[in-house]
């Protein structure tokens, strides 16, 4: 067969890649793309060790039963398209063009990293401990998608990262879940798909992250405007889920707890029913952020008394108190709530 051990080997195409005896060198194959797999013309697995390399001109794709394996060499193309596996096994491994990754697998072992300098998207799933590095625009998912990563994350100064919402539920919206550590630097930019409109009190946790958080987006520290769509502020979190994940929210109008569109007597009941306690939140009925429940939550719910912040409801179904008797019916709570705390205070002194 055909050695390579040094120096260039150019061509425009090749039958049969794997009979090449590939010691070192640069292939470098232009005018044809070059394919990866059982029917392609680079068979099922390219193994690429130290001082290999290939750069193809056109396009490259790895089809469900073809594997990439990274070692120390390098891989180029101006746009590769995965729907097998790319392994990347020891040191940094470079992919300085365009990535569209909906295969099986990308594992970046331990010790090794991955870095993508070119444009990538997709759905497929990162595998492996090893890092991970964004430099380029970021754009995960087919349409909104969720895509795992099981070792660390970077977002480093030059990524763009883009996150796509389309609705609430989990799979409708851009999110990455992320096993090991996360890095963030860059610009975030959003868009909204499929004529998908923000209403009051929306969360979207787009970065799930076991780890730990360090950085932030460029320009965004917490609870910062990311934009306005459709006359809805969006803001951005570095503190949801569990105090370290990252989420976009909207504004509600304060007092809905239940988030059901409306500030009425089941918010109330929610509110009351922690009332004079310590170290409460938002969904307990802490309304002004001082970790405890008392009057002056009170005025902040009947201020917003009534408030339609959601869905249309049928009015004549549905009971709705007016402002004045939903103020009346906190007040009465408020007094009655008062007076049994003054009664046992004193009960506890005699």
């Amino acid at each position: 067969p055909l050695t390579l051990n040094g120096g260039k080997l150019s061509t425009d195409s090749i039958v049969g890649f794997n009979n090449l005896d590939f010691q070192s060198g640069t292939f470098e194959q232009t005018h044809s793309d070059f394919n990866i797999g059982s029917a392609g013309n680079a068979g099922s697995y390219v193994h690429l060790s130290s001082g290999k390399h290939i750069a193809v001109t056109n396009n490259a794709s790895i089809a469900a039963d073809g594997t990439l394996n990274l070692s120390g060499g390098t891989f180029s193309a101006a746009k590769l398209t995965n729907h097998g596996t790319i392994i990347a096994n020891g040191g940094s491994n470079l992919f300085m063009d365009d990535v569209v990754h909906n295969g099986l697998e990308i594992r970046t072992n331990a010790g090794s990293k991955s870095r993508f300098y070119g444009s990538y998207t997709g759905s497929g799933n990162f595998t492996g401990p090893g890092e991970v590095h964004f430099g380029g625009d970021f754009r995960p998912g087919i349409s909104a998608d969720i895509v795992n990563f099981e070792g660390d994350v970077h977002l480093n100064y030059s990524n763009s990262f883009t996150v796509e919402l389309a609705g609430l539920l989990s799979g409708e919206f851009d999110q990455l879940v992320i096993a090991g550590d996360t890095w963030l630097a860059g610009n975030l930019a959003v868009e909204l798909l499929e004529g998908f409109l923000l209403s009051p009190n929306n969360e979207f946790e787009i970065l799930d992250i076991a780890g730990t958080l360090s950085g932030h987006f460029f320009g965004l520290g917490e609870g910062d405007l990311v934009g306005n769509f459709g006359g809805e502020d969006l803001f951005i979190s570095y503190t949801a889920g569990d105090g370290n994940d990252v989420a976009l929210f909207t504004a509600g109008i304060s007092g809905d707890i239940n988030e059901d569109g409306f500030i009425d007597a089941a918010d109330a009941g929610v509110m009351f029913g922690n009332w004079g306690s310590l170290g409460m939140g938002l969904a307990d009925g802490n309304l002004n952020g001082d970790d405890f429940i008392d009057a002056a939550d009170a005025g902040i719910m009947f201020g917003n008394w009534s408030a339609d912040i959601g869905p249309t409801v049928d009015f004549e179904a549905t009971v709705v108190p007016e402002p004045a008797t939903g103020i009346l019916f906190v007040l009465g709570i408020v007094a009655v709530l008062n007076s049994r705390r003054t009664i046992a205070s004193m009960h506890n002194f005699a």
